[in-house]
């Protein structure tokens, strides 16, 4: 090799005895480990398979000397505290012999190779405690070949040579990795007789003990290894391997490590009883069809023949080989299931199967809520949970083509209303519609879950208005009547939407507060609120063609008067419209379902007791399986949704507390405490509300919650922060929306803002009448128009478009995070042409501090169905030390602002 061949090998070692790695190859990955340090990059070369440098390869040999080493004697259950692998001295001298030629290869000692050695030693023991990992778990983490290494490892194969004994099976153990990362397998006879004529009876128990270890848990081994058989290679009858098979969890956690067939890993090869629920040729489909349901015997999705049938059923249980495949075979089981199916579907025959009930059933065959009823007292068929560890139950090829239109909506002209529709709907949109249509033609209940600003409402009015071409096609006059109801705060939104995109749509609002210009009866759509229904029965009286709610988690509550009045109202098919099907627990999806599709969820008590199970948690998949078809939701922040809408960053505004804030809320704690001690039941909740309330109210400033002053801004660290803002989206002649939970705040904030902004801002509260709040909403959507909106939570966060605003603070948070991003969403929706700042205040060590880790935590509830979470826990069932907890002072934190 010429000394400028040397000067570019890969590696050199400097006269201290360091391995460098070459400028040229420092970028590579194990160029990279080696300049952490000298062990990291020996590991890293260890993994190197694809070189034929032969300089990086007698590192790597190396490093396969130390990791092989290691894995051996980890696997002899040495202490983690002792995983120090002694160095071979007798292999560094061989080491040092074949050494190749490169730069520095002078300073190649037994020394330098003891120091490397050590330091591998070292470093190992430092991950090992940084990391709380085993030796073998760390020797997995860099490959699976080196968890491999020093394993007794039992093989399984088929062998098609034989009939009566179609399989092979073969125990080793991995001693050795080749230069090309092949874990090579020693017979494990062989490997006991090199260990018993070396005399090495640690390598000896080492073989053995995991195989012990497993032979008190696995009977046929322990056979097979009194009489030695292990030891040598054996051919297994389909018995013998299928009682390997399903022993594989019991030798596993002994420590062996196992090779069998990939069909048997996949779990997928088993006859099972197939189930079969689907709509009947010809019927009627939709909410009042009823199902077919079929049993019979299948492999993974192919039936089996009548004869293939009657040859398993006479022939041995365990692995059969059908269609030129192993597969599983229970016999008695699989009879079982079968007479359990047929016993079902006689009772199917008789009494029928609903769309509800078949729902059910499709997404727990085991029972989220009862799936037939067979009297009034609604008892039902005993089910055995072995029956469905061998049945198959999957929907027919008409049901799972419909159940799929369901879940993915596409583009249809089929509810196309035309030039008559004054807009362009978004692709997204026309999804929407031609679902809306899809399942209200199937009398199914639809949950349209779209994000905030992404046009529900234009969705319903082009369906509205296609139903009404519909029944003049047909000259029915009142096949299209609509019931839609909304909040008070939003019946001019919906009228002012209508009068621009559906004119030809006639609107009848039952309010006090709107005149109309035609009768009740000649309207297309009736549109009332929810308090206007409690109060007259003149809505309960026709049965119509769609019921639709806005807002509808105004129903989330099942036993409100309103909640009562809706869902007795008569319909052929209903609409909800909300943004939050989820807000604080499960029971809120429940009570929503209760109105779209009753029956779907079961009763209120069953479904309680599957979203509070007493034993484990909630079967979330299974309830997402079951609401999925019925619930469309798309998110503003999916690009594939909207691809033109700006981002939205949420920020925490940290704040501190004033001094005056600090001595009162540390005062407060100290009272509470002692209130705590002295009440009980129905006394206790309302203390503890009120206390909570008290809380709030001073973060916001001490004025608040003492019921009276100036509100002086020194004396609130949350008046600091907004002033720091405001004078930021000032200087930028940019617009702010502020929500609080208090009605109070409202104007006491609006006067501290006058003074910040120099101009006069806009509020909406409770007691905004509704016909003035559009005339602020136009106010503040001018491009000159006020630059600041304060908003009370309840009164202003739903229903408004206000995007010429792009700052958004919450200066106080609650319990519910649907609702703080419901009224986010008025700036962050379609119209919106700027990023939008969100600033959430929470001043440290407090309880705000603690509510916000609650909401965080209670966002994952409204992904769960959606993708669903878990039940609030009340607060005011906490116990004195987790309320004190909840409330106490972090006095560590509460003045360390950002």
């Amino acid at each position: 090799m010429t000394a400028e061949s040397l000067v570019d090998a890969p590696l050199h070692m400097n006269p201290q005895g360091h391995l460098i790695a070459h400028k040229s190859h420092r970028s590579s990955a194990w160029g990279k480990a080696f300049s952490l340090s000298q062990s990291e990059g020996l590991w890293a070369l260890a993994n190197l398979t694809q070189t034929t440098e032969q300089l990086l390869q007698y590192w790597r040999s190396f490093s396969i000397l130390y990791l092989t080493q290691l894995a051996e004697r980890q696997t002899r259950d040495e202490e983690t505290e002792r995983q120090i692998v002694p160095a071979p001295e007798a292999q560094f001298t061989q080491f040092i012999e074949r050494r190749p030629a490169f730069e520095g290869a002078e300073y190649l000692t037994l020394e330098t190779l003891q120091s490397l050695w050590q330091g591998m030693n070292n470093d190992l023991a430092t991950h090992l405690k940084l990391s709380n990992q085993t030796p073998a778990a760390w020797l997995e983490s860099l490959g699976s070949r080196w968890s491999l290494l020093g394993r007794v490892c039992l093989r399984l194969a088929e062998n098609k040579r034989s009939e009566t004994q179609p399989f092979a099976f073969l125990a080793t153990i991995a001693l050795q990795v080749t230069a090309e990362g092949k874990v090579l397998h020693t017979p494990l006879g062989r490997a006991l007789q090199q260990a018993e004529i070396a005399n090495d009876r640690g390598r000896m128990i080492h073989i053995l003990k995991p195989l012990s270890d497993a032979a008190s848990h696995v009977p046929w081994l322990a056979e097979i290894l009194e009489r030695r058989e292990i030891f040598s290679p054996q051919l297994w009858t389909p018995a013998q391997a299928h009682e390997f098979l399903k022993a594989t969890l019991a030798l596993e956690q002994a420590g062996l490590k196992l090779q069998i067939p990939n069909w048997w890993k996949q779990g997928a090869n088993q006859v099972k009883a197939k189930i079969s629920v689907d709509i009947p040729p010809g019927k009627r489909i939709g909410a009042e069809a009823l199902l077919q349901f079929n049993a019979s015997i299948a492999l993974q999705d192919e039936d089996l023949t009548e004869e293939e049938i009657q040859d398993l059923l006479a022939g041995e249980e365990g692995l059969v080989c059908i269609r030129g495949r192993w597969v599983e075979f229970n016999k008695s089981k699989i009879e079982q299931a079968l007479a359990h199916w047929r016993s079902v579907s006689k009772e199917v025959e008789q009494n029928g199967l609903s769309w509800h009930q078949g729902m059910r059933f499709l997404s727990n065959p085991e029972g989220i809520v009862p799936l037939l009823s067979r009297d009034k007292n609604d008892t039902t068929l005993p089910l055995a949970k072995e029956i469905y560890t061998w049945s198959e139950v999957s929907a027919g090829k008409n049901l799972a083509g419909l159940l799929e239109s369901m879940r993915s909506p596409q583009d249809s002209l089929e509810f196309d209303p035309g030039s008559a529709l004054k807009a362009t709907l978004r692709p997204y949109q026309r999804k929407g519609l031609a679902w809306l249509g899809f399942l209200s033609s199937l009398g199914l209940g639809a949950c349209l879950a779209d994000d905030m600003g992404l046009g529900k409402t234009i969705q319903v009015l082009a369906l509205l208005l296609f139903l009404k071409q519909q029944t003049v096609k047909v000259k029915k006059k009142s096949a299209h009547r609509t019931l839609l109801i909304a909040p008070a705060s939003l019946l001019s939104n919906w009228l002012r939407e209508s009068e621009k995109f559906t004119p030809d749509l006639n609107i009848y609002i039952d309010h006090k507060s709107f005149q109309n210009d035609l009768s009740y009866d000649d309207a297309d759509i009736i549109l009332t609120t929810y308090a206007s229904l409690i109060r007259t029965d003149r809505h309960h009286r026709s049965e119509w063609n769609l019921l639709i709610l806005d807002e509808a988690q105004a129903i989330k509550t099942p036993h409100t008067a309103q909640t009562k009045a809706v869902k007795t109202l008569k319909a052929k098919a209903r609409i909800a419209l909300t943004g939050t099907p989820i807000e604080n627990r499960l029971t809120d999806l429940w009570s929503l379902f209760d109105f779209l599709n009753p029956g779907l969820l079961g009763t209120q008590e069953e479904f309680r007791s599957f979203a509070s199970p007493k034993t484990g948690e909630p079967r979330l998949d299974v309830l997402r399986q079951l609401t999925q078809p019925y619930i469309l939701r798309r998110l503003k922040t999916d690009r594939t949704v909207v691809s033109d809408l700006p981002d939205k960053t949420e920020n925490i505004a940290w704040c501190s507390l004033s001094k005056s804030q600090t001595a009162l809320y540390q005062a407060t704690v100290y009272e509470f405490e002692k209130a705590l001690e002295k009440s009980s039941g129905v006394q206790r909740r309302g203390l503890v509300l009120s206390y909570l309330m008290r809380f709030k109210q001073i973060c916001n400033h001490p004025d608040h919650a003492q019921g009276s002053g100036d509100f002086l801004p020194e004396l609130s660290g949350k008046y600091h922060r907004l002033q720091e803002l405001c004078e930021e989206i000032v200087g930028r002649q940019e617009k702010l929306l502020v929500f609080t939970q208090y009605r109070e705040m409202c104007l006491v904030l609006a006067q501290w803002m006058r003074h910040l902004f120099g101009r006069d801002g806009l509020v909406l509260d409770g007691s905004t009448q509704i016909s003035k709040r559009r005339k602020l909403v136009d106010s503040f959507q001018t491009e000159d128009g006020p630059p600041f909106f304060i908003l009370s939570l309840k009164a202003g966060g739903s229903g408004l478009t206000l995007t010429e605003a792009n700052h958004v603070i919450h200066f106080d948070r609650w319990w519910n995070p649907a609702v703080e991003d419901q009224a986010t969403d008025r700036a962050f929706r379609i119209g919106q042409h700027r990023n939008v700042l969100v600033h959430k205040f929470v001043c440290r060590g407090t309880l705000e501090e603690r509510v916000d880790e609650m909401i965080t935590a209670k966002r994952s509830l409204s992904r769960g169905v959606l993708a669903a979470g878990e039940e609030e826990v009340p607060l005011t069932e906490l116990s004195n030390d987790e309320l004190l907890k909840l409330v106490k002072l972090d006095l560590a934190t509460v003045n360390d602002s950002d």
